[in-house]
């Protein structure tokens, strides 16, 4: 049995051909998995592609803590 897969042949000698066939059912089914997720991510993207890219889910408020003396050290800020 020969498998191409990313540019490379893989030969696997002495394989029944009950297992060829499972080998080829799985590969076909994760293949086609792989399709779906696919097509799902894209159309998970298509319907945000017109929300602004500045919105976020939390609150800017919540980001703009004030830092107190004690953790003055956690501060980016010279």
């Amino acid at each position: 049995m020969k498998i191409f897969y990313d540019g490379e042949v893989i030969v696997l000698d002495d394989i029944s051909d009950e297992k060829a066939k499972d080998i080829m059912v799985f590969s076909t089914n994760n293949y086609a998995a792989f399709i779906w997720m696919k097509a799902s991510l894209h159309r998970f993207l298509e319907k945000r592609k017109n929300r602004a890219p500045y919105q976020t889910t939390y609150p800017a408020t919540a980001i703009n803590k004030t830092i107190d003396k004690s953790m003055a050290w956690l501060s980016l800020t010279p």
